[in-house]
């Protein structure tokens, strides 16, 4: 763990709190990271700081496949975020929007994380935020990127970022109860999904390049009331149902989340002795040797997997006809946007293949 000055750290930390920032009324602490860190030195610090929430506003340009792929530094922090579910991890997209690889990479493949996007002028996606990847992953959410600093303009994920960690930290504060139900990580990733503008509306709409949408304030305390936790613990039935009264053009925006679990075997690659030239490294991943001493083992090629159970989101009317579905593929969040097209009751239903897991549930209505 280094420790040094950061203008840009500075510059955004303003942002979520000090006088003028979302949130005036949080501690903020910063630490140095490099490629080569392994985050423990940085999360027990934090946490002896009894941090709840931790801003990843860095970035690393594409390098090679293994950037784009879901390696070990995207496992590493999907594990890190599981063992620490109280602690809320929110990551910039990255500016590489307007590039040839504008995918996102490396540590923002994550699935236990919060990636946020910035908005040009608050109703699009700004041209330089990054989007898509080769994975499934897509960013949560959009927020706005621009920043003044003595009348000067500044714009990047990184500040959308911010702004949504300060909105994070005001929530923490603002419904304490609802955060006590569990897992901190999988309510703010619920309730910010839905605590989005409505956008163009086709049968459905689902995550994709803008994630959920535009980050919309005023939805926050539909969210957190809306907000259903279900603990494995109390896990009575395979499926839970919930009855909700819908009016003919409302907005309905319906979210799931549940944690990634990272597979514990991990596959390696050697990667070339410090300042070789011409030293050919293997294509085929192998296990780990026991005893290896020669090539050495660089954890950054390494490759790791999670396993992700699979639920089933459904939205059900009066007859158990279904109405609506996510579009989503593989994650750990599923998201409806709908359009009402008919008054009366509707059932949401979610279909829970095991027992192994909580989940959230939360949706907004406008």
């Amino acid at each position: 763990m280094k420790t040094g000055y950061s203008e840009h750290a500075t510059k955004v930390a303003s942002i979520a709190g000090g006088y003028e920032g979302v949130n005036p009324n949080i501690n903020l602490y910063g630490q140095w990271f490099d490629d080569d860190d392994d985050f423990g030195d940085e999360i027990r610090y934090f946490k002896s700081k009894n941090v709840k929430v931790i801003n990843m506003s860095f970035g690393k340009k594409y390098h090679d496949n293994i950037d784009l792929e879901y390696n070990v530094n995207s496992a590493k922090l999907d594990k890190i975020a599981q063992e620490n579910p109280e602690i809320i991890f929110v990551l910039s997209a990255g500016n590489d929007g307007f590039e040839q690889f504008h995918q996102l990479n490396n540590w923002k493949l994550a699935n236990n994380v919060l990636i946020v996007g910035s908005t040009d002028n608050g109703k699009n996606s700004a041209i330089y935020s990054s989007y898509d990847s080769y994975t499934d992953r897509q960013i949560t959410l959009l927020a706005p990127g621009l920043y003044y600093k003595n009348g000067i303009p500044f714009n990047g994920t990184s500040f959308a970022a911010l702004f949504i960690t300060g909105i994070i930290s005001l929530t923490l504060q603002k419904y304490p109860k609802v955060y006590d139900k569990g897992k901190n990580n999988i309510i703010a990733i619920s309730t910010l999904l839905v605590s989005t503008k409505n956008r163009k509306y086709s049968d459905h709409i689902s995550i994709n390049s803008d994630g959920a949408g535009i980050f919309d304030y005023n939805k926050l305390d539909q969210a957190f009331s809306n907000l259903y936790y279900h603990s494995k613990i109390n896990s009575l039935d395979d499926n839970f149902i919930k009855e909700i009264n819908l009016k003919e053009n409302q907005n309905l925006k319906l979210s799931l989340a549940w944690e990634a679990n990272v597979i514990k075997k991990i596959k390696y690659r050697p990667s070339p002795p410090v300042h070789s030239i011409g030293y050919n490294v293997p294509l085929n991943f192998e296990e780990k040797p026991k005893n290896h001493v020669f090539p050495p083992i660089k954890i950054l090629y390494g490759k790791m997997e999670t396993t992700i159970q699979n639920f089933d989101l459904y939205l059900l009317d009066e007859n158990n006809n279904v109405v609506q579905k996510p579009n989503s593929l593989r994650r750990n969040i599923e998201l409806i946007e709908w359009k009402v097209n008919k008054t009366g009751k509707y059932k949401i239903k979610v279909i829970e293949p095991l027992k192994e897991q909580d989940f959230v549930l939360s949706y907004t209505l406008n």
